[in-house]
């Protein structure tokens, strides 16, 4: 499974990154809010826009 192979390139200390622009920048930070939220992968949450991190913040 995807996720499986990511957490795994992290378990070092590595961190995911992703990057969008316009409207994909949306998907690509829900993606990463998922795989943060539901699988646990590090990401770097300097690519997250604030209202994700208020999101996170507030389930947390």
């Amino acid at each position: 499974m995807a996720v499986d192979l990511l957490a795994k390139a992290t378990a070092g200390g590595g961190e995911i990154r992703a990057f969008g622009n316009g409207g994909s920048s949306a998907i690509v930070g829900s993606a990463l809010l998922q795989l943060h939220a539901q699988a646990g992968v590090p990401v770097n949450d300097a690519m997250m826009s604030p209202a994700t991190l208020a999101y996170t913040a507030q389930r947390d």
